[in-house]
């Protein structure tokens, strides 16, 4: 049984035109559509093959932003049996997935991570849920897919020490809890657990409340059910 990895990169489309922002500094991405680097599209084709040929799993990874989770979307449509989006922006201290301990042999990035432990995190993983996914414009359901602002319950932006606004990293519906998920990063003042603040989405502002400080889960988090 094999188990196969392809490492993918989002790149512009063939034949896309690039444009700097105003200030020249940056491509703006606002009209640019991205795809899969054609080699390793053809490298995602071909693991599929050897997994169909010889049996086992196959995985596809990616480094960037939210938004290359389309891009893994895409290999998995090919045949890739599951995706994996490797973000740097926020540390393993703030995503609250430390070890209790650290070993003692050295590491590459250790002295990074013994930094991180000592500091108070910028931001803390949380989990939040939608109180009400009904539009004020429309009256229609709405549901969060990723990326949205997280703001105050005034309205206004969250963003942490580090100059990191506040966002929906992930989003889904959660039927066990009856109610819309939402994960998002927020400074330790807005992420205690049954703060209110708004999620903004198609140019309406939701209303959402802290459910679970830290990578603890919202549904059964001391496992009872699975020990039952």
């Amino acid at each position: 049984m094999l188990d196969v990895a392809v490492c993918i990169k989002r790149v512009p489309e063939t034949g896309a035109r690039i444009t700097l922002t105003p200030d020249e500094q940056e491509i703006d991405t606002s009209y640019l559509g991205f795809t899969i680097s054609p080699h390793e599209e053809c490298a995602v084709e071909e693991a599929v093959r050897i997994v169909e040929a010889h049996g086992g799993s196959s995985v596809v990874l990616t480094l960037g932003p939210a938004e290359a989770g389309a891009q893994l979307r895409d290999a998995m449509a090919i045949g890739i049996d599951r995706a994996v989006l490797l973000e740097t922006e926020y540390n393993v201290v703030e995503a609250d997935m430390q070890r209790p301990k650290v070993k003692d042999a050295d590491f590459i990035g250790k002295e990074a991570h013994l930094r991180h432990r000592d500091e108070e995190p910028a931001a803390i993983l949380s989990t939040l849920t939608v109180d009400d996914n009904t539009s004020p414009s429309n009256g229609k359901k709405r549901y969060m897919l990723g990326r949205e602002p997280i703001l105050t319950k005034d309205g206004k932006r969250i963003v942490d020490r580090k100059g990191r606004s506040a966002y929906v990293t992930s989003a889904g519906s959660g039927p066990s809890v009856g109610k819309h998920v939402l994960l998002a990063y927020l400074p330790p003042e807005h992420a205690e657990e049954g703060n209110e603040l708004l999620v903004q989405y198609m140019g309406d502002r939701y209303p959402v409340t802290v459910a679970v400080k830290g990578s603890r889960s919202l549904f059964d988090p001391e496992n009872t059910r699975v020990r039952s």
